[in-house]
């Protein structure tokens, strides 16, 4: 009898033992196409908030990286970097990075120097902060997604801001990597591109700006070493969606800082869900995630 009690307790520790496990396993959704998973917090923010049509297959594991110098957790996507910040209340404690303005600093462009209108166009969303309207089918676009903050039906502007962010540029064509010539507009946190060639709602897309900053950091931390970049993985091409084939994973590098901002006086600051605040010193933001950026005049 004692034995059999003995082996049913040493059953229950077992099991007791494994369910941790068991149970962070079965938080996981992982992705055959690209070979990584996504959970916690992470999976919960990226299905909430658009899923694979807005940010893409996950193209790293869920790692530390260094962030405008503070070590922070962090998941790259085909279209996103999406960084936990458990110092902040939810749900600011994930929060989208601002790699549209990191892939201009990458290519060596300050988007301080972009032209600007400075005065608001008929029928646009004009932006005092950056001096940039946002019109047409990027406005729809940009007005489209957004992170859920209130809990209500619909976007709200605080919502699409805390996505996007501020337009860092008017509309302008550029030329992909392919030669493609295209019709597109940046802002903070992404690039919204026009692919007229394509279908509605796949003709206005968001940019792959994730995999694009991780082959291009692959490919300078290569040149530093003497090497060569790894060759991206290729696969059959997918049937038209939001979403393209993704690539392989390069290995993290520092992420160089955004262009500097100019001296001046101290106006007011960008908070990370996109608002704005007037505060100039200690405090300012203090409820809205943090500073993303002071603004100067």
């Amino acid at each position: 009898m004692r034995r059999r009690f003995t082996s049913l307790l040493v059953g229950i520790l077992v099991v007791l033992m494994l369910a941790p496990a068991a149970q962070a396993q079965s938080d996981e959704r992982c992705f055959p196409e690209t070979g990584f998973c996504i959970s916690g917090r992470i999976r919960q923010f990226w299905e909430q908030n658009g899923g694979l049509s807005v940010f893409g297959f996950p193209i790293s594991p869920q790692r530390e990286e260094q962030i405008e110098g503070r070590p922070i957790q962090v998941q790259w996507f085909e279209r996103n970097r999406l960084e936990l910040h458990p110092e902040n209340p939810p749900p600011y404690d994930v929060l989208i990075g601002r790699i549209g303005a990191e892939r201009l600093a990458l290519e060596g462009r300050d988007w301080f120097t972009f032209p600007k209108l400075n005065r608001p166009l008929a029928g646009c969303r004009f932006f005092p902060e950056t001096g940039h309207n946002v019109c047409g089918s990027f406005l729809r676009r940009w007005r489209e997604i957004g992170v859920e903050l209130d809990g209500r039906p619909g976007l709200t502007e605080r919502e699409n801001l805390a996505f996007l962010g501020l337009p860092l540029s008017g509309e302008m064509q550029e030329t992909s990597a392919n030669g493609e010539v295209r019709l597109v507009q940046w802002f903070e946190r992404g690039r919204i591109e026009l692919h007229p060639q394509n279908p509605a709602p796949y003709d206005v897309q968001l940019g792959l700006l994730g995999r694009e900053i991780q082959e291009a950091s692959a490919a300078l931390q290569a040149s530093q070493a003497g090497g060569t970049a790894p060759a991206p993985e290729t696969s059959a091409p997918p049937p038209p969606t939001a979403t393209p084939t993704p690539t392989a994973t390069p290995a993290p590098v520092a992420r160089p800082a955004a262009p500097s901002i100019p001296s001046g006086v101290r106006i007011g600051a960008i908070c990370r869900d996109g608002t704005r605040s007037n505060a100039t010193g200690r405090g300012a933001c203090s409820h809205h995630g943090g500073v993303a950026r002071w603004l100067y005049r």
